[in-house]
């Protein structure tokens, strides 16, 4: 019996962007030399500074009424045995979530900021790792953040659209300042657990068949050895 830690934020893109990859990453631990610019990260980061403490309704007029409690926090899940049990192999979720939200009514929310276009097909790729973070917080392992249930899972989408001079310094110091303007929008993922088993039953199965998959398909080898015999084209350029 294996017990594989799955990361949430490769739900989103790496697991359907490359399962050869995914493989690699998950039973060997080699990582593809991919990173998030750290701009991107900044962002975030600042972003959940921002709402921290807040009314939750100052993410959407539509939310439950509630406060955003903290971000950026660990999360681990005990052990899950996909297949409804039946699996030989055990799933560890285990990563950081975004924000966390307390309504009054006693449950909690998952909040994942994403500085991006506004698109609604955003739901379909971020649902995974959403559903996730839900069943680690859920499920927690002795000694990590166990909030439940979980009744709101969702994106909030911030698309940079203009920026504007707020008068703060002369131009050319350091003072000088220029805002980057965003359209937001807060896009819901209703919560589909089943859904989610299934697919944590189908990653269950690709890890735990031995060896890594191989492609139907003869393909060029790729800048890192993991991406040879990819099931899909990678976003890495060939030698």
């Amino acid at each position: 019996m294996s017990d594989f830690k799955l990361s949430p934020s490769d739900f989103a893109f790496a697991y359907d962007g490359c399962k050869r990859c995914f493989y690699y990453k998950v039973v060997e631990g080699r990582k593809a030399p991919l990173a998030l610019p750290s701009i991107f990260k900044k962002i975030d980061q600042l972003t959940i500074d921002f709402f921290e403490g807040k009314d939750v309704r100052e993410i959407d007029k539509s939310l439950p009424p509630g406060r955003v409690i903290f971000g950026d926090r660990k999360v681990r899940s005990k052990p899950l045995r996909p297949n409804d049990g039946k699996s030989e192999h055990r799933c560890i979720i285990n990563g950081k979530t975004d924000t966390i939200v307390e309504f009054e009514d006693g449950t909690y929310g998952i909040v994942d900021f994403k500085t991006s276009a506004i698109n609604d097909k955003k739901a379909k790729i971020y649902s995974r790792q959403l559903h996730a973070y839900a069943i680690a917080l859920e499920n927690a392992e002795t000694g990590f953040t166990q909030l439940s249930p979980v009744s709101k899972l969702g994106l909030f989408v911030m698309e940079p659209h203009a920026i504007e001079d707020p008068g703060t310094g002369e131009p050319g110091t350091d003072k000088h300042e220029l805002a980057l303007m965003t359209k937001t929008k807060w896009i819901e993922i209703p919560r589909d657990d089943e859904n989610f088993k299934k697919f944590l039953s189908e990653v269950a199965d690709l890890l735990g068949a031995g060896s890594p998959p191989v492609s139907k398909e003869k393909i060029q080898k790729w800048d890192w050895d993991g991406c040879e015999g990819c099931y899909q084209w990678c976003d890495r350029k060939p030698k």
